[in-house]
């Protein structure tokens, strides 16, 4: 038996982004009222917060006519860094608190940072798929030098923008011996913060 709406105090919107298979509602559901839908589109989110206290949601925008059909709402949680998806003016009118889950991916982000540079570095795309190919087995040496593989070690890596994931890919950078260069961002100002550098 459905709850009705009109219990549905904590509501996820969109919690299919985030299941991939293991992901456990079992926290949020202890509270009670709790409704979590795999994915909402715009024309049913205002029907689906009207009596929420709480919503969760990940990609779903919440713009102000969305927060101004929510007559219960006390908080908004995004389940991911960037709060853009949200009307924060239209949640600051009406003391609606707005939370993310910042930090939560930083490592990830370095990781693939890494993967996608050393990829780069090595050519490694092109080469899998001239091994599928059949190029390196045909090659009369053990060995097929068809693109060149450069190694990392003594570049130079640009970095715009140094929050937590660009200060944690800097400290990876340096450790694998790359330079690092720190853009300033026009119209920022970095107080008593030295090294960073020009974007022009």
């Amino acid at each position: 038996m459905r709850t009705p709406r009109s219990l549905n105090r904590i509501v996820f919107l969109d919690a299919g982004t985030l299941d991939f298979g293991d992901l456990s509602l079992s926290p949020l559901r202890a509270f009670g009222g709790f409704r979590a839908y795999t994915a909402t589109s715009a024309s049913m989110t205002a029907q689906r917060i009207k009596f929420a206290e709480q919503v969760v949601v990940n990609k779903c925008i919440l713009s102000r006519s969305h927060i101004e059909s929510a007559e219960r709402l006390k908080a908004i949680h995004v389940a991911a860094t960037g709060v853009n998806n949200i009307d924060l003016q239209a949640a600051r009118e009406r003391g609606i608190t707005v939370t993310n889950a910042a930090g939560y991916s930083t490592e990830s982000v370095v990781q693939l940072t890494f993967s996608f540079l050393l990829a780069m570095a090595v050519n490694l795309v092109k080469y899998d798929s001239a091994l599928k190919r059949g190029l390196w087995s045909r090659s009369r040496f053990f060995m097929w030098p068809g693109f060149p593989v450069r190694e990392i070690f003594g570049k130079t890596l640009g970095i715009i923008g140094c929050g937590r994931i660009g200060r944690r890919v800097a400290e990876t950078a340096r450790a694998f011996g790359l330079s690092v260069l720190i853009a300033k961002i026009p119209g920022r100002s970095y107080p008593g913060e030295k090294g960073r550098v020009s974007l022009d």
